[in-house]
């Protein structure tokens, strides 16, 4: 196992009894389309396989995906790797493998409480939702909140944001309709935030964007070409899309 940009490339093989050697990018091939643990080889031989490695076999096709004439796995199906590991007669990972196991550990420990400064006391739904959400952000990784309407979703969203203002600005993209909704919220749960919008010098106030800044963007000024252009340049610690179906 190792890494190649952001996934990691997998490289395996099986030794059979009689000493020959079977690659698992092959194995794999031969077992796509036949729920059988008999798998055919060159020459009409046939290889049976135990029922649990036919179903690692499925979870490995499961978890990861064919690329060129090898197969990779994203970074957050590698612990399923890691689990099986036991079951390889051996198992050779690089560094990256090794801290990405790291960090999941670490978040699977993570008990966060929301940040001193948000002025309002999360229900218990709530605090599990924002605990959630930093977990995710800590790995690198995205999160889709879908609770019902009414139920808080911009209070957590906001939590999460005051968690990590002081790594640098968040980007906030929501429909035309709730901006001022957005505004009105940061001013009242988390008054350390400061909200901006993309008015009057566009340049000047993308360029001064820092720390505990949260620039909120409608879906419709992101489409504009100058837009696009003024914000990838800028690195945002936290981006939040609001209705993120319209995404």
């Amino acid at each position: 196992v190792s890494q190649q940009r952001d996934w990691f490339q997998l490289a395996g093989e099986l030794e059979l009894e009689n000493g020959e050697v079977v690659l698992m990018q092959t194995l794999l091939e031969l077992t796509r389309n036949s729920q059988s643990r008999f798998v055919r080889l060159e020459g009409d031989r046939i290889l049976a396989l135990t029922d649990a490695f036919r179903k690692r076999i499925e979870d490995l096709r499961t978890y990861s995906e064919k690329q060129g004439k090898g197969h990779r796995m994203h970074p957050l199906a590698i612990p399923l790797l890691e689990r099986m590991a036991p079951e390889f007669a051996s198992l050779e990972t690089d560094t990256a493998f090794r801290d990405r196991i790291k960090a999941w550990t670490a978040v699977e420990n993570l008990q966060p409480d929301p940040p001193t400064p948000l002025q309002a006391t999360l229900r218990d739904y709530q605090r599990e939702g924002f605990r959630w959400l930093t977990r995710l952000a800590s790995l690198g990784v995205g999160a889709c909140l879908a609770d019902d309407m009414g139920l808080g979703k911009t209070l957590q969203a906001i939590a999460l944001i005051l968690d990590r203002a002081p790594q640098g600005p968040t980007l906030v993209v929501a429909p035309t309709s709730v901006l001022f909704n957005w505004e009105a919220e940061i001013q009242r749960f988390a008054p350390t935030l400061r909200p901006r919008t993309l008015v009057g010098d566009r340049k000047a106030v993308v360029d001064a964007l820092g720390p505990f800044d949260v620039l909120i963007v409608s879906y419709g000024l992101m489409q504009q070409e100058s837009v696009a252009a003024l914000l990838s340049g800028t690195s945002f610690k936290t981006l939040v899309l609001d209705e993120a179906q319209a995404i």
